[in-house]
């Protein structure tokens, strides 16, 4: 066996849970849509925090457990034990890069879902990863909204950072009509920016990251998460409520 095969993964979900939680602490809903763009930074970062302690906890007991199948108690001196603790050095190196692509996806996939409990503490109807000419995160108010009118309802996809996969968006529901990538990416070019515009892409950021990067303050297709709870939402839901 190897080491990995003693290891438990993180529970991503009550990382998450725990993560949001914390940033939500004893603010009612009107001061988490304020204090939208801080929480979701500071939920992104515990969340990364808390997976690593997780992560760090279960690889000691994957690899004592390793260690504990693969060596004796027959060795008679310490320098024969770490001479052979030391020879399994290729399955410590495969363990380790296995834990290091594990923790680049798992970090975005759990950006992706820190909306989800912000959307239920906020009362926000939506369906979550709903097929329509594609798999978007969020529909609000619902898949059955968009059926029936889709340029009166918002489409959220949410990607840790952006880089290429933005073009994918495209194909993730809403064609034709503008939608939103929520993200925390920092390095977004112009270029890109220009290009996101063209296609009919809005970005969600953090304000301070907007505040942090000239390029986003100057950009037209870039909007604060308060932006999104406290103005857009709020639109389009009015939106349905009159018709």
């Amino acid at each position: 066996m190897n080491i990995k095969d003693y290891y438990k993964s993180p529970d991503q979900d009550r990382i998450i849970e725990l993560a949001v939680e914390g940033a939500t602490a004893g603010r009612i809903t009107e001061e988490i849509k304020s204090s939208v763009d801080d929480i979701i930074l500071e939920a992104s970062d515990a969340a990364y925090e808390i997976f690593l302690e997780e992560e760090k906890k279960s690889g000691i007991v994957a690899i004592k457990t390793y260690l504990e199948e693969k060596i004796s108690n027959n060795y008679d001196s310490r320098g024969t034990l770490i001479n052979k603790v030391a020879e399994h050095f290729s399955d410590y190196d495969k363990f380790f890069l296995s834990l290091s692509q594990a923790r680049k996806s798992r970090a975005g996939k759990t950006f992706e879902h820190i909306l989800k409990p912000l959307f239920d503490k906020c009362n926000i109807p939506y369906s979550f990863q709903a097929v329509v000419n594609g798999k978007p995160d969020f529909i609000i108010p619902d898949r059955e909204s968009y059926l029936q009118a889709p340029q009166n309802t918002l489409v959220v996809t949410a990607k840790r950072t952006v880089r290429e996969r933005w073009r994918q968006i495209a194909t993730e529901g809403a064609r034709g009509f503008r939608f939103y990538l929520a993200t925390i990416d920092k390095k977004i070019s112009k270029n890109t920016l220009d290009e996101m515009s063209q296609n009919q892409v809005s970005l969600l950021i953090p304000q301070p990251v907007i505040d942090e990067i000239e390029i986003y303050q100057n950009h037209n297709i870039i909007y604060s998460y308060e932006t999104l709870f406290k103005k857009l939402i709020p639109h389009c839901l009015d939106l349905w409520e009159n018709r």
